[in-house]
């Protein structure tokens, strides 16, 4: 079963590995917090319960016996404030005798029935409220006496808090950088990339040329090295297809010029009442020689077919005036008046290309210029560019088919049927070659404007 779906979905390589990547990091971060809550647990649990410890010792010094044998805690009121005063917790003691009776502090603060030694610190809730409480057991002539003392953990918890973040701003701070740091190193792996794409995206659609393997990472040589090849073969081809439209056109030319000749003198032989359908015939046939004549300087204006013809200083100005003398029979036929305007246009190109670049705006202006019209020409220098301007008093270009006009075969709706569509593709592929750019506007009529790189020696 055939289904649309691609067989790969498109996804972001910098995005795989920064989703790669940061999730390490971030595991890693998280068993370090992790681990900073343990140790500042057991830090300040530590600290502070060594600090329980000490204050039951020292409520257990003062625990007496009289000479009667009777216990008696010696705690003034005063002492016993001091005891119990903390500007953030709440402090609770207990001291009772060996049958369990109370002989000072709170009532309800039992103490753990722990075996002699040292005191054991637990942590429990007393009055609705977590507590850390020591238990201890004093040893006495009377017999042994339990002790208790406990205090809420607000300190405990700022203490921990504190310790903790000291411990986790680095920690955080380093992830942090790590991570920028990551993202700039992948985003400067993927720079030759980027810059590879740029440079295929600034190449023009016939530059086959093959792409530089050694400003890339050794990951993506294969990539370029199978690029190269495809760019080899569709080389091949397009020189195949130019050769081939060149050959089959120059082979069209001469038989068709010929054939051409003989119906123009059959035409001359006919009597006027039979001469119809052989001046159609001949008109058909000069469209299909201009057609072939538009193909031939089609193939011959491609960017590889000149590659053993560089350019040279040429005067745009000349080259236009001696374009313009092939078509004063056309313009004068048609009563259009040829107007001039030219100044020296030094630049670097190929006069034939130029020539016939000039020579099939000259024939697109004649074509939509109305009979007793005006076509106009200039040359003239612009600061760093030499601007070709060709302008008629037609109906002008639609500003919709401003840029369409210079696709091969295009043919607008109010075409005429003598066109071909190539003229200003032949036009747009020469200024291209010549890294010359186009513009298209409407004054009386349409204006094509043609700027190319001034040279200057």
């Amino acid at each position: 079963m055939k289904t649309d779906r691609p067989l790969l979905t498109p996804y972001s390589l910098r995005g795989r590995l920064l989703l790669g990547l940061v999730p390490a990091l971030v595991t890693i971060a998280a068993i370090g917090f992790a681990g900073a809550h343990i140790v500042a647990t057991r830090t300040t649990d530590a600290a502070f319960d060594h600090g329980t410890a000490t204050d039951v010792v020292t409520l257990a010094a003062q625990v007496e016996v009289d000479a009667n044998g009777v216990l008696t805690l010696d705690l003034p009121a005063p002492a016993e404030e001091i005891l119990r005063t903390d500007p953030l917790d709440e402090e609770f003691f207990s001291v009772r005798g060996p049958n369990g009776e109370l002989l000072g502090g709170d009532a309800d603060l039992r103490a753990e029935d722990v075996p002699p030694g040292p005191p054991l610190v637990t942590a429990e809730d007393f009055r609705g409220r977590p507590v850390h409480k020591a238990s201890y057991r004093l040893a006495t002539a009377a017999g042994p006496v339990m002790l208790a003392f406990a205090e809420t953990t607000v300190k405990r918890r700022q203490a921990h808090s504190d310790f903790l973040l000291a411990s986790i701003l680095p920690n955080l701070s380093v992830l942090l950088v790590t991570i920028f740091a990551v993202f700039i190193s992948v985003g400067r792996g993927l720079g030759p990339l980027d810059r590879l794409g740029a440079m295929i995206r600034g190449r023009r659609v016939d530059d086959f040329s093959a792409l530089d393997a050694e400003t890339v990472p050794l990951e993506a040589r294969p990539l370029v090295e199978a690029m190269n090849r495809l760019l080899v073969g569709l080389t091949a081809a397009s020189t195949a297809q130019r050769a081939f439209l060149a050959d089959a056109a120059h082979q069209m030319r001469t038989p068709l010029t010929a054939l051409s000749t003989q119906m123009e003198l059959l035409i001359d032989g006919l009597p006027p009442s039979e001469r119809g359908r052989a001046e159609n015939l001949q008109s058909s046939l000069k469209r299909l020689i201009h057609l072939v004549r538009q193909l031939l300087a089609l193939a011959r204006s491609a960017a590889d077919a000149n590659v053993d013809r560089p350019a040279e200083p040429v005067d745009l100005a000349s080259v236009a005036e001696d374009a313009a003398s092939e078509w004063y029979d056309r313009a004068e036929a048609k009563a259009v008046e040829i107007v001039f305007d030219l100044e020296p246009g030094p630049i670097l190109g190929r006069r034939w290309l130029l020539r016939e670049l000039i020579a099939n705006l000259f024939d697109n202006a004649l074509r939509h210029a109305p009979t007793g019209g005006h076509v106009g020409v200039s040359v003239r220098t612009d600061g760093d560019r030499v601007r070709l301007e060709v302008s008629d008093d037609g109906p002008g270009v639609p500003e919709g088919e401003r840029e369409a006009i210079f696709r091969r075969f295009y043919r607008g709706p109010g075409a005429r049927d003598e066109g071909t569509g190539l003229g200003l593709a032949i036009v747009a592929e020469i200024a291209r070659l010549h890294e010359a750019t186009i513009e298209v506007g409407h004054a009386e009529g349409a204006v094509f404007r043609v700027f190319f790189p001034v040279h200057r020696p």
